[in-house]
């Protein structure tokens, strides 16, 4: 096969960044307290695997996804820990679940149904969790129906419940303000569940609730296993965590100039001619557009990062290529390197500022980043 250059646009995935944010969150966890990593959606757009692998090295006890094809794609290169299933199992899962020893969340008495009766044609136990929504409103059996559902559960004697958890719906505003009262109703209304199920006879080892926010905002709420996600990856869930937990950035997503242009007033860029120059300018041209995840919304209102120097996008993000005005960036010249977000050093774009002024959050610019952008891991 013949071999070529590569595009120059890339994201840099920072490893030992990641495994220092993990030894903080594990610190801050507490002693004896057990880490599920979120490693869903490629691990927030960073490379599931290759972030699987990295966390392994660091004795991570489970990896939590959403859905079983990415429980698998983890499976098939060789991650040998303990994976959980968030997002539950479709009809007709069951059986690649239990042989490729994945552990399924669970929330209806069909799919323990499905488990337990095809771990008993394996002739074996399948692990699950049990999902309580306590206030999220989403997946997971209603308080009122604890009872109920475990009773039912104690009759499927080839189910083995490993685990019970809840997710929060607020835990990243302050604990002094009704959001934060929210998230202690949930934690009370997740213990008395436990003592419920507890109370009918089951041992259950891993009880979880404590996402990224939780683990740095309400030590109530961290049982005794954490599932942290965001801040593995270096974002915050809200500004106000800057102040608690110095993290460090896992992913740039970087460019090259592949054009440079000196222009005259009146000059007219991209479609619509939203940018016309308002005097002399030199124009950079970067091969990366919205089909890379760059988004259109940036348009006029974004800042990239050459020679450490900030230059404005001008006119609008086309699909594969953005322009920039870098009169002002001394020495620019072909080839030079542009961070999109992320930096070198001191200097740095920051996703969560590029989040704000396309009215999103830093997760939602992570998991965009395409498939068509090479993670380059260093």
């Amino acid at each position: 096969m013949t071999t070529y250059p590569k595009r120059p646009t890339v994201c840099e995935i920072n490893l030992q960044a990641l495994q220092d944010n993990y030894t903080l969150i594990k610190n801050r966890a507490g002693k004896g307290r057990k880490i599920l990593a979120v490693v869903k959606a490629d691990a927030y757009g960073h490379g599931a695997v290759e972030v699987s692998k990295s966390l392994e090295e660091m004795g991570v006890d489970a990896l939590g996804v959403a859905i079983l094809e990415e429980a698998l794609r983890l499976r098939e290169n060789g991650i040998t820990s303990s994976i959980l299933i968030l997002g539950g199992i479709i009809e007709g899962q069951e059986k690649t679940i239990i042989s490729h020893k994945l552990t399924p969340v669970i929330f209806s008495l069909s799919a323990a149904k499905k488990i337990n009766n095809e771990a008993k044609k394996q002739d074996l136990i399948a692990k699950v969790h049990v999902k309580i929504d306590t206030g999220m409103g989403r997946l997971g059996i209603q308080k009122e129906g604890v009872k109920t559902f475990f009773k039912s559960l104690k009759d499927m004697t080839n189910i083995e419940v490993e685990g019970v958890l809840t997710h929060f719906a607020s835990a990243d505003f302050p604990s002094n303000s009704p959001e934060g009262d929210f998230t202690q109703k949930q934690i009370k209304d997740f213990e008395e569940a436990l003592k419920v199920i507890e109370e009918m006879g089951f041992i259950i080892p891993l009880k979880h609730a404590a996402n990224s926010a939780a683990i740095f905002n309400h030590s109530m709420g961290l049982f005794n296993m954490v599932r942290p996600g965001i801040m593995l990856y270096g974002s915050y869930p809200s500004p106000a965590f800057k102040k608690i937990a110095d993290l460090k950035e896992v992913m740039s997503f970087k460019t090259k100039i592949i054009d440079l242009k000196d222009v005259e007033k009146g000059f007219r860029v991209s479609y619509g001619s939203t940018y016309v120059a308002p005097g002399r300018r030199k124009v950079a041209v970067l091969p990366v557009g919205y089909a890379d995840g760059y988004r259109r919304e940036l348009s006029g209102k974004g800042e990239v990062l050459i020679r450490g120097q900030r230059a404005p996008v001008i006119g609008r993000i086309c699909m594969d290529m953005t322009m920039v005005d870098v009169t002002g960036v001394e020495d620019v010249s072909l080839e030079d390197d542009v961070f999109l977000f992320g930096g070198e050093g001191d200097r740095h774009v920051s996703i969560e500022k590029l989040a704000e002024q396309v009215d999103t959050i830093a997760y939602e610019l992570l998991c965009g980043i395409s498939q068509r952008v090479p993670r380059v891991y260093i």
